[in-house]
């Protein structure tokens, strides 16, 4: 998957044959294509916003037909039965119009209640993830940088940073230029991760504790 990105990581650690660098950048890739993956879903609070109203919704057309939302309860109103909705549903092919159209109405009930407890279900969970601290927003693209720069060091023993060309002010660097190749690799076999050097440079400075961390 990733063979061939042009960058030279030779150096005091690099022992280890070119394969388990492949390996390595390989599970990288294989791990930033997930993570981006789960985080182009739909947020807990979104799917609660989605599950509220179809609920609304679903409750709204019982209402409107003449049954509780809640308990079923109810008949369909005169106006929308014989000559109404009943009438449609045999010109469709049912053999009996009020049959098909209470059942349609019965799942209609159906979905409500399931809208509901999935809205519930979301809101919890989206309260659990407000109670955990924030994270970089990018989380998949703040992973990937993390992952390439421990491997940039683990196979050159170089310190891992960021420089910049005096002059242009443009971001650089051997760390910059590994993860420049390998980024615009994995954007050559259809992930969207390509950065420019300033937005792979800026990026890396905003990694959580990267100042902490100890190579």
């Amino acid at each position: 998957m990733l063979r061939g990105i042009g960058f030279d990581l030779s150096g005091p650690r690099a022992t280890d044959p070119p394969l388990a660098l492949a390996a390595r950048l390989n599970d990288i890739a294989v791990t930033y294509a997930v993570e981006a993956y789960r985080q182009s879903l739909a947020s807990d609070r979104q799917v609660a916003a989605a599950a509220a109203s179809i609920a609304r919704l679903a409750g709204e057309i019982l209402i409107g037909t003449g049954f509780d939302p809640d308990s079923f309860a109810g008949e369909i109103i005169d106006e929308l039965g014989a000559g109404g909705l009943w009438a449609f549903a045999a010109k469709d092919g049912h053999e009996n119009g009020a049959v098909a159209v209470r059942t349609a109405l019965e799942s209609v009930h159906s979905l409500r209640r399931w809208a509901a407890a999935l809205e519930a279900r979301a809101l919890s969970l989206a309260r659990a993830d407000s109670s955990t601290p924030s994270r970089t927003p990018d989380i998949a693209f703040a992973h990937l940088l993390a992952n390439l720069t421990e491997t940039y060091f683990n196979w050159s023993g170089r310190t891992p940073g960021v420089s910049v060309t005096h002059g242009t002010g443009i971001s650089g660097g051997p760390l910059v230029r590994f993860i420049k190749g390998v980024t615009d690799h994995l954007a050559n076999l259809g992930l969207d991760v390509s950065r420019t050097e300033d937005a792979i440079a800026t990026a890396w400075r905003r990694l959580p504790d990267m100042d902490k961390l100890k190579f």
